[in-house]
């Protein structure tokens, strides 16, 4: 059998971690678990250090996967999943008040004001330069606004510390550009999304139980046969789901995406759009995801927001953004403007 089919079977069935003889690779090691660390206190924003090196697997297959519901996790951090459940939405919502956010002397988001409803699935649209990445780092605490508030779940607002690190772990969020670790291999980064869920100073591999996740994870996705691949030799679609994998093993109150289908063929981005839904309805989990395909959007999304020049141009229910409304935030280039632009002094 391969290295890599044989990583894969130990990765699903989660085989014992050895670590590394005594002997000079303990230097290493210790520079891995320092790395981590860092890892670790970048969590809750979604980052990543750029080196983390994890211990390999044993050669050895052990017991069967069992059901991902018996799943135990046991580690040593105090904001547990326990921990995290109890600050969950529980049916709250999210409220942005009058937010707005200025990139230098360029307002990006003007006094937007809208309700996020728990258990949900919202589409932010809008043609490009709109502000949807900038609402969507707001909304992770990535940015922070220039006047307005975000409330969260009933808690308060994100501009209290304490809950903003709180919101940040129950968070995790699709990256457009991937945000992931090429020389990494996919299971690694995976699990780089659970870097808040063990002890950062740990000098042991990933437990059994966070590789078993990380695994389920990826076969979510259909990339379970790719765990050993490095994500510098993936396609721009694995790339994705990799991604998506990342966050949805956080088992997170709060999904956010930014595009997270734009690499994705239309038969996967229906599959990872019932998984996305059947999240909502399982878990009550609240979704929000930026998405350029409209026709993504109608069939996903329980409500759509339309934005336009960093304003709210439509929020409500899919079935109310019609033919009319969708051709007034995007309107069709005039006819002068393609001359213009197709003209040979212009290109």
């Amino acid at each position: 059998m391969s290295t890599s089919r044989r990583f894969v079977i130990d990765a699903y069935n989660g085989a014992t971690a050895v670590g590394h003889p005594w002997d000079n690779r303990f230097l290493a090691r210790f520079t891995g678990v320092f790395e981590q660390y860092v890892g670790g206190r970048l969590a809750g924003a979604d980052q990543a250090p750029s080196k983390v090196r994890t211990l390999p697997l044993s050669p050895f297959v052990s017991e069967p996967l069992p059901p991902p519901a018996s799943w135990p996790v046991v580690h040593s951090d105090p904001d547990s999943d326990q921990h995290r459940q109890s600050a969950a939405l529980d049916g709250h919502p999210i409220i942005v008040d009058d937010l707005s956010v200025w990139r230098g002397r360029h307002e990006v988001l003007k006094q937007v004001s809208l309700t996020i409803e728990a258990g949900s699935i919202t589409a932010i649209v809008g043609p490009s330069g709109a502000g949807k990445t900038t609402l969507i780092s707001a909304l992770n605490g990535l940015i922070r606004p220039t006047a307005g508030r975000i409330l969260i779940g009933g808690l308060g607002a994100l501009d209290d510390p304490a809950l903003l690190q709180r919101h940040r772990r129950r968070t995790a969020t699709v990256f457009q550009e991937h945000a992931l670790i090429d020389r990494l291999s996919a299971l690694d980064n995976v699990l780089l999304g659970m870097a808040d869920l063990r002890s950062a100073l740990s000098p042991l591999p990933w437990p059994q139980t966070l590789q078993r996740r990380a695994a389920e994870a990826l076969l979510e996705v259909g990339l379970l046969h790719r765990a050993n691949a490095r994500t510098a030799n993936l396609s721009g679609g694995e790339r994705q789901r990799v991604g998506i994998a990342r966050a949805l093993v956080r088992r997170p109150s709060l999904l956010l995406g930014d595009e997270p289908f734009s690499a994705v063929d239309p038969a996967l981005t229906t599959m990872l759009g019932d998984e996305f839904r059947s999240l909502v309805t399982a878990n009550g989990i609240t979704v929000v995801l930026v998405l350029h395909q409209i026709d993504v959007a109608r069939r996903l999304a329980d409500r759509l927001i339309g934005l336009a020049a960093g304003r709210v141009a439509y929020d409500g229910p899919v079935a109310g953004f019609d033919g009319h409304r969708q051709a007034k935030l995007f309107p069709a280039p005039s006819k002068t403007s393609d001359a213009i632009r197709l003209s040979p002094t212009n290109q």
